[in-house]
Parts: structure tokens; sequence; C-alpha cells
């Protein structure tokens, strides 16, 4: 029977859990520490030392075309960790059949998911990895990757290359076409398949897991309803701070559209004489014009996160309708079990009649015979 491929994607990642540090792996029962020298790191560099390396010279150059202080940027890691929008380092989570076909003694599959790893910077130029771990100390799981990467794509303004994931998708050639098909979703397709032909060419007998329930087949209808709610909750979570946002910088822009210097044509002479009084209305407007043109500068890098974030949504949408395809079929398969036993009850009944009614004659037989 074909082994599945499973490939999570998220925001959420660890370094501590993934390289096992004891302060992380001490309170996580599922792990059992004396296997976790079977595990396999393939690389691992700190998320706050991969972005002095990536991006240090980017921001260096930012700063020194900065003539105010407060617009140059300190430390791009934090920037972007304190940013509600952004996430510093995407981890996706790769898998080859689960405990019961392959287990964690599977060095063939660990060939696959190591190969894997080392080929992708060839497949992904613009998603630079930054940890890969090969994770084989939890008992009741299956011998799993954990890639770490974070998003690198060139930008015309601001700084030269900056952290974009939907950027970075577009710059290696995935385009959003519409929300069944993002670029998101075109480029998880592109990993599965990768990965399904590494375990091809080393004779792994493999098929892609098209659902995205860790490896479960299905999901029931409870489980479905719940996971549902919570991820709309979630979402809801997300994108509230976003429209806030995005209202508040729309009310901006149209106060400073309303912004006007009122000028008055006086004769050309050597000398002006000007107000004291319009000399300072002046001065006010020019510091406000000044102060919502600063704002406005990253409206459009605000906008552009929401999009970002609607890609996000769209995806996950996808899933759950995905999901509930899947739940459909397992409730229409269990109706017909239950008209299949119905009906497999109502042939015992008659049959049950049938063999007292023999019974009877057999036992008058007998007598007669007597």
């Amino acid at each position: 029977m074909s082994k599945t491929i499973s490939f999570h994607n998220g925001t959420i990642w660890s370094r501590g859990h993934n390289i096992r540090d004891e302060r992380y792996t001490s309170k996580q029962k599922h792990i059992n520490s004396s296997l976790s020298a079977n595990n396999i790191t393939i690389c691992d560099t700190p998320a706050r030392q991969a972005y002095e390396e990536i991006f240090g010279q980017a921001v260096q150059e930012y700063n020194d075309r900065q003539t105010r202080k407060d617009r140059k940027i300190d430390c791009y890691y934090d920037k972007i960790r304190h940013d509600k929008r952004k996430h510093p380092v995407y981890e996706c989570i790769v898998q080859i059949g689960d405990r019961n076909d392959t287990g964690n003694n599977a060095e063939l599959e660990k060939q696959a998911l190591i190969k894997y790893a080392e080929m992708w910077a060839e497949r992904n130029p613009t998603l630079h990895l930054v940890g890969a771990y090969i994770h084989c100390d939890e008992p009741d799981g299956t011998v799993h990757l954990h890639c770490d990467y974070i998003p690198v794509a060139e930008c015309s303004r601001g700084m030269r290359v900056q952290n974009s994931l939907d950027k970075a998708l577009r710059q290696q050639g995935l385009q959003s076409i519409n929300i069944n098909q993002t670029a998101q979703m075109a480029w998880q397709t592109q990993e599965r398949n990768a990965l399904m032909s590494i375990c091809q060419e080393l004779n792994i007998d493999v098929q892609l897991n098209q659902e995205r329930t860790k490896g479960r087949q299905h999901l029931s209808t409870a489980e479905y309803k719940a996971e549902r709610a919570k991820l709309e909750q979630d979402i809801e979570q997300e994108l509230q701070p976003l429209r806030d946002e995005l209202q508040e910088y729309t009310d901006i822009k149209r106060d400073f559209e309303t912004i006007a210097v009122q000028t008055t044509k006086i004769p050309l002479v050597k000398k002006v004489l000007v107000f004291e009084s319009e000399l300072q209305e002046v001065e006010n407007q020019a510091k406000s014009y000044r102060a919502v043109r600063r704002q406005l500068e990253t409206l459009e890098n605000r906008e552009e996160n929401v999009a970002e974030k609607e890609i996000e949504l769209q995806v996950k949408e996808t899933e759950l309708a995905e999901r509930e395809k899947c739940c459909q079929k397992i409730e229409f398969e269990l109706d017909k079990m239950k008209k299949a036993l119905k009906k497999a009850e109502e042939n015992v009944k008659r049959y049950s009649s049938e063999l007292s009614y023999k019974k009877s004659e057999l036992i008058e037989t007998t007598m007669e015979l007597v």
C-alpha cells in the first residue's frame, strides 16, 4: 500500500523545540529524550543571526540614506517580530507515511527527507532556509522534517531586500490567480511534488495526501465543526486589527487631501509684509502636511500586508471547503452503510423466520417417521 506524503506550512516555529533544548523538551511529554541522539540537524542558524546575515547590508544602506534619526532601523529582526502583520520565520513540516507503515526507524525515508532539505535552495531561491531538523524521538509519531525559512524579496522602495512572502513567491514565478489558486497553494503543490519525485527515485511507494489533517484520512463531523469554529475565530482576531488600521489610514489620507495652503497674490516689491498669524497658520499646515506625508508613505506597505493576510485567509477558506467536502462524503458513505445494515438486518430476520419454519417441518417429519 502506498505511503502518504504529508506537508503542513505555517507561521509558528520554535527553534528550542527543533534543536531539543531541555528548557522546552522537558515540558513536552511526547518526546523521548533517550531517542534524541537519532535526530539529524541539517542546518541551524538562530533567527536573529540569520536576519543580520541576510538583511544587515540592506539595513545599513537604507539607514545611510535617511536624514532623520527616527526613520532609521535599529534592528530589522525586532521590527518584523513586533509587526502584527508579518512573521519573522515560517515553518513547514514534512512527513512520509505514518507510525503504522513507517515509524521512526525508517532509514530510506530519512534519506529522502535529507535530500529534500539539501535541494531546498535550488527550488526556492527567495525562501532562505535557516533551519532543517529531522526528528526521530517521538514514540507515538513518525520520522519527520521541520524546515524553517525566511522569505527574502527584492523591493524598489525602502530596503532593497525585505521580508515579504507574497513578493518572494512572485519572484519565484508563482502567482495568485483566484481564491482557489493562490501562490502559496501553488508553492505547496510544488514542494509535495518535489518530495514525491525524490521518494520515487529511492523506490519508496508514495502518494500525495490531499488532506490537511496531519496524515489522518478524515475528520469526524464534530471535530470538523469544532476546528472550523476555532479557525474562523482565529482569522477574525487576526483581521480585525488590520481592518481598524486600514480605516485609520484611510481617514488620514482623506484628511490629507483636504489640506490646502491659501495664497494671495500681491504686487511684486522688494519687501513683502506677512502677518504673523498667517505665517503661523502656514507653518502649522506645513507641519501637518509633513506628519501626514510620513504616515502615507507607510500606507501602501500596510495595504500590501493586508493583501497578504487576505491571501492567507483565502487559503484557509479553501482548506475548510475541502474538509467540508470530505465530511459530506463521510456522511454520504455512513448513510449508505446504515441502509446496507438495515437491509442486512431485514434479511437476517427473514432467514431466521424461514429457519424456524424449516425446523418445525423437520420435527413433524421426524414424528411421522417414528
